[in-house]
């Protein structure tokens, strides 16, 4: 005790350290004891991930034969469908698919003459590259099918009376541009090692866009007489925009200003504050997307 009365700043200062010393000892021992804990929490997690991945799931018996009684299902029900769509393939030569492809543009050329149809630059129905050339071998049947479908189509445009049609626009057929055969899907079937399970049936489909202009009702003609279409068609999308999308002005050009009397044309009679319409003649300018059904592989 006389030590700290005579050093008293050396006595606060030790004083001072021993509870530092105190508190860094408490601190040190709960950080330990933090640690430990995350530790072996991190070790169990580990333990966890490594019985994971070292575990070889198996498939549950009772979902494994509810899976197979669903594609056994969907396999009846798309083979009905099909049934439905199904079409026979044309028995054609590459000229003579020419030869129809010609007479059926013919035909709705001078149809759509005598309709007051008109149609786009170069119009051939979509199959502008045989108009010179007959196609490959392979492809002159399934091409000759849906010939048949894009010429019911445009049929179907010229005798609803559409303003124009503006193209017809083909996706290539799979037996246009046929893919090279390495030979192993004939592997697999032999050798049985692939697919045990026979695939869902295919309805094969041939994409093709029409592009054309009509008044409402005309549109709306066409677009209800396409379930007509033989072979059949999808509709896959359907875009339909106004020739006039903005809205007319208030006062039209060669119409008097406000506050001024109408001038009534040669033969018509005068009439005092007559009104011309301005609404009621657009057109809807249609994207139809469709397709045709096309062979199987």
């Amino acid at each position: 005790m006389d030590w700290f009365k005579r050093n008293p700043f050396t006595g606060a200062l030790a004083a001072i350290t021993a509870v530092l010393a105190a508190a860094a000892g408490y601190y040190l021992y709960g950080a330990q004891g933090r640690f430990a804990a995350e530790e072996a929490r991190f070790e169990e997690q580990k333990m966890a991930l490594e019985s994971l991945q070292a575990d070889k799931p198996f498939p549950n018996e009772e979902n494994v034969r509810l899976v197979r009684e669903e594609l056994e299902q969907a396999r009846t029900i798309l083979g009905e469908i099909g049934k439905g769509f199904a079409t026979e393939m044309p028995t054609v030569t590459p000229q003579e698919f020419q030869d129809q492809l010609r007479e059926m543009v013919n035909d709705i050329v001078s149809r759509a003459a005598a309709g007051g149809v008109t149609l786009g630059e170069d119009f051939y129905l979509g199959f502008e590259s045989y108009e010179a050339q007959p196609p490959a071998a392979a492809a002159a049947g399934p091409l000759a099918l849906q010939l048949k479908s894009i010429h019911a189509v445009a049929s179907i445009l010229v005798e609803a009376k559409a303003r124009e049609i503006t193209s017809i626009v083909r996706q290539p057929l799979a037996a246009e541009n046929p893919a090279p055969d390495d030979g192993g899907s004939d592997k697999k079937k032999k050798d049985g090692s692939k697919g045990k399970d026979k695939p869902l049936p295919d309805l094969v489909l041939a994409p093709f866009d029409v592009n054309f202009s009509a008044d409402q009702a005309s549109f709306r003609t066409a677009f209800n007489r396409l379930l007509e279409v033989e072979p059949p068609v999808f509709i896959r999308q359907l875009a339909v925009t106004n020739s006039a999308p903005a809205g007319p002005s208030k006062t039209a050009e060669g119409e008097p200003a406000s506050g001024e009397e109408p001038v009534a044309e040669a033969g018509e009679p005068e009439v005092s504050g007559a009104i011309k319409p301005v609404l009621g003649r657009e057109l809807a300018v249609v994207n139809l997307q469709l397709a045709s059904v096309s062979a199987g592989h």
